[in-house]
């Protein structure tokens, strides 16, 4: 079939998986809106090398078309929290948080208040990504350095989880990630909070 399209993937927790936590391979946002908010993905990657083109990241747009024309516009990824990538080895392609490919090359990734840890030196941006593609502003990036230099208003810190170790990836009192977002026009996060300016960067709301 053709590109897909009118795709909205949230309020999710996905961890412990192969391959991408949320992969849009084939998809096309110019005809209906593409994206994934509110989502915790964490220790995504895991898998093996299957002897050809694999993807270890949090978010996935490959840029594949399966018929018809190539996928244009933007993938509208906002408000997530990932938190180790690319497990499978930071040298492999596709390692990354986040891979849009040159396949499609009208095709592009839009971040927005999203929270990504590296804890393996995997990089945020896939050793595949056209940066050219990456679009966005305020996303909390730690673990592997700065955040990419095409995104706005990076916050380069940790994020300071209430428990990264019992994976409570709820904001502490103290963490850089409060007051730091942009509007994305979602209501509410993934636990239901409502989310109301100056908005919080990741997938859950600080409770005042």
């Amino acid at each position: 079939g053709e590109n897909q399209y009118d795709l909205s993937v949230h309020d999710n927790v996905i961890h412990d998986v192969g391959c991408d936590g949320i992969n849009f391979g084939t998809v096309d946002p110019s005809r209906g809106r593409v994206e994934a908010f509110n989502n915790v993905l964490f220790d995504v990657g895991r898998g093996w090398y299957t002897g050809v083109p694999t993807s270890y990241a949090c978010v996935n747009v490959a840029g594949y078309t399966n018929a018809g024309t190539a996928g244009a516009g933007e993938v509208d990824v906002h408000g997530n929290t990932c938190v180790g990538f690319g497990l499978r080895g930071a040298s492999e392609l596709g390692s990354g948080a986040y891979t849009v490919t040159d396949i499609s090359p009208s095709l592009f990734i839009r971040l927005r208040n999203n929270i990504a840890v590296s804890t393996n030196g995997a990089p945020y941006l896939s050793t595949d990504t056209s940066i050219e593609q990456v679009l966005g502003s305020y996303n909390l990036f730690y673990g592997s350095g700065d955040g990419p230099l095409a995104l706005a208003a990076n916050v380069n810190a940790n994020p300071l989880f209430l428990d990264l170790a019992a994976h409570d990836f709820r904001l502490s009192d103290t963490s850089p990630a409060i007051d730091a977002g942009t509007e994305t026009g979602v209501a509410r996060d993934l636990a239901g909070t409502p989310r109301t300016p100056p908005l919080d960067i990741g997938a859950y709301e600080h409770r005042n």
